[in-house]
């Protein structure tokens, strides 16, 4: 029986039927054979002491075929909502059915906390007939709890003791995996029979590298976002008055306004990672969006789009520090007001706040994270730029009259969409790897395919250590190992492929309208991947 609370349209969704590689396609008789053997980084080994190494896994039908008499596995969501989540969830239930388990599957709502409290609820498959397919987080919630320390490691063992669990499936991202790992080394040391299984998540596809190709929920956000863009690029040719500085998800990274690019073709293209390491300034940056409005109005074009990743600022010389000494002084005294902050910066971190628009030094100020730092990622950089660039245009008399301008940020949006095809296969075939690692008591790993550029038979299922995943990393003034967030290759195909037409696309009207992403219909369109994850494989930049 359906809910009645759901669309026609995801209750056709529920209804179309999923694919599986071929290795997980006769499941439960699957196995893992083991291949080269990765170790945990030498700086690392202190928090890995019963982890310092573990073989990749690559799935393989198995002959043999054991029998299970039944398997229980918990499984939670972590940080942000990402297109796809509730169909690991279905590929996790249905490798319990398939084995015949009388174990069980039970969610933990609102994430570790939820974990940490034992709320839980059974994802029976009657129950999930009704997610497949389907956007959201919204059958279990999510939360960015982390757990915190030894204390909190001991209440998740004791949840997973007392409901007996065979497996702890996380499906997060880099922060999220980055608890799995080491609880996963926790529990090792403990000696408990729990496998921590992590599932890449992440739409701003930053948990990719490690043999990562992409993080699910990442291909259908670009997909909306692509659409949404590729709109207002229409617009703008259509009334041909107006240029739309557009601000797109990725706080640390600029994958999705990347993949986004790649997809329309707009105007002009920021790329944090480009800011930072040409140490481009935020003069440079509006010097550079002025001189393209004056040659467009040359050619007597009084439009374009212009696409802003949501991390950008902090990525600018002089406003990273600032928002570094920001960040120190409003800890120390969250009381500051603009001009007690201005007596205590330095001479130079001074002049860069006070040329700001009043506004975004409110934000600055103001507008705090749950950690007492700046909220970057609400800073309205899109309107900062669209401001500046506007002080400068209105200098120049030919220009005042002719510019109009607009700004946009598209971001939640995308985050509960439904998942296209590509992200409807490959949540549930993660899903369905978990379940597997989880039967092969493989503690510690992570549920990942490759071969992503192929036909879904064809994708390779494999488990990565978590341990051989992190890296060394300081916050907040201490050391910690952690899973890194994977930034944009300056070097690598996908940006390669924008910065070589970046010049074609600011000078001509080389719009591309990806429209709604498909269900059905051309395989080109229904089941493609993301653009820079195809030019990667390709190994080419055209």
């Amino acid at each position: 029986m359906f809910k009645k609370d759901i669309s026609y349209f995801s209750v056709v969704r529920a209804n179309s039927p999923l694919q599986l590689p071929n290795q997980l396609s006769d499941f439960p008789c699957v196995c893992f054979r083991e291949e080269n053997n990765l170790s945990v980084r030498p700086e690392l080994e202190e928090y890995f002491p019963s982890m310092q190494s573990a073989p990749l896994l690559v799935a393989e039908k198995d002959v043999n075929c054991p029998e299970i008499h039944g398997m229980r596995i918990g499984v939670l969501f972590s940080g942000g909502p990402a297109p796809g989540g509730h169909n690991v969830l279905v590929g996790l239930s249905d490798a319990l059915t398939s084995i015949g388990s009388i174990g069980g599957l039970f969610g933990f709502e609102n994430g570790f906390e939820g974990l940490l409290n034992g709320e839980k609820i059974e994802l029976t498959n009657d129950l999930l007939q009704n997610w497949t397919n389907s956007g959201g987080f919204h059958l279990l919630s999510t939360s960015r709890k982390k757990l915190n320390g030894t204390a909190d490691f001991e209440k998740v063992a004791q949840v997973c003791v007392e409901l007996a669990l065979d497996g702890l499936v996380v499906i997060g991202g880099d922060d999220s995996n980055t608890n799995a790992g080491l609880l996963a080394e926790f529990f090792q040391k403990e000696k408990l029979k729990t496998a921590i299984i992590g599932v890449p998540k992440t739409i701003d596809g930053d948990l990719k590298g490690h043999s990562i190709e992409v993080s699910f929920g990442h291909d259908t956000a670009a997909k909306v976002i692509s659409e949404l863009v590729g709109n207002v690029c229409l617009d703008s040719l259509s009334f041909k008055k107006n240029y739309h500085f557009v601000r797109l998800m990725g706080r640390h990274a600029s994958h999705l306004t990347l993949e986004t690019a790649l997809q329309v073709q707009p105007t002009y293209t920021l790329i944090s990672e480009q800011i930072r390491k040409e140490g481009i300034s935020l003069q440079k940056i509006v010097s550079s969006l002025v001189n393209l409005i004056k040659r467009r109005a040359d050619q007597g074009k009084h439009y374009g789009v212009i696409l802003v990743p949501e991390g950008l600022i902090e990525q600018i010389p002089g406003i990273d520090t600032l928002i570094c000494v920001l960040n120190d002084l409003l800890a120390r005294d969250p009381n500051h007001n603009v001009e007690t902050i201005h007596q205590s910066l330095d001479p130079a971190s001074s002049t860069i706040l006070g040329s700001l628009p009043e506004s975004i030094q409110e934000q600055l100020l103001y507008d705090r994270d749950a950690h007492g730092n700046v909220a970057v990622s609400r800073i309205d950089t899109e309107r900062l730029l669209l401001s500046l660039v506007k002080q400068e245009i209105e200098k120049i008399p030919s220009l005042i009259k002719s510019f109009s301008a607009v700004s946009h940020f598209f971001g939640y949006e995308c985050r509960c969409a439904h998942p296209s095809w590509f992200d409807a296969n490959y949540c549930y075939s993660l899903g369905m790897c978990a379940a597997a690692l989880v039967r092969e008591k493989r503690n510690g790993y992570m549920a990942i395919m490759t071969d992503l550029e192929k036909d879904v038979s064809s994708w390779q299922v494999k488990g990565i250590p978590l341990m051989s995943m992190f890296h060394k990393e300081r916050r907040e003034g201490q050391w910690f190992p952690v899973i890194r967030k994977t930034l944009v290759d300056l070097n690598g195909p996908g940006f390669l492929a924008l910065k070589k037409n970046s010049e074609t696309w600011a000078t001509n009207d080389c719009f591309l309208s990806p429209g709604p992403y498909q269900f059905e219909g051309d395989k080109k369109v229904s089941h493609s991947i993301p653009k820079a994850l195809l030019l990667e494989k390709e190994g080419c930049g055209d």
